[in-house]
């Protein structure tokens, strides 16, 4: 496919008419006309989350505001200068479900989005902001749900197990722009940070901008960069060229300098058993990267390769710095493959 500029810089029409009547589903099939998808990195198509087999047993939304990934802060920026518009998404999303209580989740570090997410619904009775401990991984859906509900997501199971819904805050005002102001998914705010770069900034970023130009907004670096993620440092893939682009899950893109990125050497397991300790899901890491390098699926398979949420605290604790996660999630791909028949 090429796509040609035409430099005019204009909207298209709306997604809608002015004197369409827009009913529940209606707003469901623009949520996924307009392209909407999880934009805290899972990027799982929205109106397919919001379409569960019963959505009559759904009763709490979670609006992920917890950004708990070291130097991100989109989401935070996002509520500090939107916060109304993201009550509009909250109540569209009302509508479609009409969940008994909304918890809008946020670390007790953010100060500022706190406040001000306080104050924009202060008259709601549904609707609620929660401040969380500052916690690695606070912000992981299944960590979230058993932090504000009490309830365990099932192994292999969805949020919807549990009758609870999980929504990102930049999901939420991506859906206020479709259903309100009939516009498809086109920017989101991305972090551009890390000790190499000159000018850390959160920037509205179209979709399918190279991260080089990212990088030149932000008056390039400092000191040489050794590391690029795209997305934290704990969870975030390793990029080799600026010209990779900004997806809809872009978060973050990290930059770390030689101290924080250099590679030590990987010695053999000495059975300490932190990464178990660390694992916020209760699984046992190594066992499943065992697995993995021994080429047994199956295995990795019943140890819940599956329920991994990808966090990285066994990489990162382990002191044989064996790559755990990097083998959890080859077997878990390796495991959907081999479903799906690939």
């Amino acid at each position: 496919m090429v796509i040609k500029n035409d430099f005019k810089d204009e909207w298209d029409a709306p997604l809608y008419t002015e004197d369409e009547e827009l009913t529940p589903q209606k707003k469901l099939d623009l949520i996924a006309k307009a392209g909407i998808v999880g934009m805290g990195g899972a990027a799982f198509p929205t109106s397919v989350k919001l379409s569960p087999k019963d959505n009559k047993h759904i009763d709490t939304n979670i609006i992920n505001g917890a950004e708990c990934e070291p130097y991100a802060t989109a989401d935070h920026r996002l509520m500090v200068e939107h916060a109304d518009q993201i009550i509009d998404g909250i109540r569209v999303l009302l509508e479609i479900i009409p969940v008994d209580k909304v918890y809008i989740a946020i670390e007790s570090n953010a100060d500022e989005s706190i406040a001000i997410m306080k104050k924009a619904v202060k008259d709601s009775e549904k609707i609620e902001v929660i401040e969380l401990a500052t916690i690695y991984p606070q912000g992981s859906e299944k960590n979230l749900i058993k932090t504000l509900t009490g309830r365990e997501v099932p192994a292999g199971g969805l949020p919807a197990d549990v009758k609870t819904i999980v929504t990102n805050v930049a999901t939420t005002f991506a859906i206020y722009e479709a259903v309100c102001l009939g516009r498809p998914l086109t920017r989101r705010i991305t972090t551009v940070t890390g000790e190499p770069v000159k000018k850390p900034k959160n920037l509205w970023v179209r979709i399918g901008t190279p991260i080089e130009s990212l990088i030149a907004d932000c008056q390039g670096f400092q000191t040489k960069p050794y590391k690029m993620i795209h997305g934290g440092p704990m969870m975030g893939t390793t990029l080799n060229s600026g010209r990779v682009p900004v997806g809809k899950a872009t978060t973050s893109i990290t930059f770390l300098g030689q101290s924080d990125a250099q590679a030590t050497e990987r010695s053999p397991c000495i059975r300490c058993s932190e990464c178990l300790y660390a694992c916020p899901v209760s699984l046992q890491p190594i066992l499943i990267s065992n697995a993995y390098e021994k080429g047994d699926l199956k295995a990795a398979e019943k140890l819940g390769a599956l329920d991994c949420i990808n966090c990285g605290n066994c990489s990162y604790i382990c002191p044989a710095k064996i790559p755990i996660l990097a083998n959890i999630q080859a077997a878990r791909k390796a495991i959907k493959a081999k479903r799906e028949g690939v």
